[in-house]
């Protein structure tokens, strides 16, 4: 059996569906996970260690996606635990919080 082959020449551009396409990746919002790059690098620096090492980019792009303002928010974030949380998180949740405040953004957990 053969597959007879399409020409799809027709398709009108306006009709274009992009499946997938998000602002980042998994949907993360870009300016803010610019933003905890940039503090992780910053807190990375101060503490003499390397910027993996305070949060890796997984962690920050889910950061960017739920918007953590609390320690325990901060928790259930992918690859954050209870000792990563306390030991480096509060400028990351003080820095989400004024986002959030001057964005007017409707945090995933707000809608609950």
């Amino acid at each position: 059996m053969l597959a007879e082959d399409r020409v799809f020449d027709d398709v009108d551009s306006d009709d274009t569906v992009v499946v997938g396409a998000t602002k980042a990746s998994g949907g993360a919002d870009k300016q803010l996970l610019g933003m905890l790059k940039e503090l992780t690098r910053k807190v990375a620096k101060q503490k003499g260690l390397p910027p993996y090492a305070i949060f890796q980019e997984p962690s920050l792009e889910d950061m960017a996606l739920r918007y953590p303002i609390t320690v325990e928010e901060l928790k259930n974030t992918f690859g954050v635990g209870d000792g990563k949380a306390r030991k480096f998180g509060k400028p990351f949740i003080e820095l989400i919080a004024r986002y959030v405040e001057d964005n007017d953004i409707e945090r995933p957990d707000d809608l609950i």
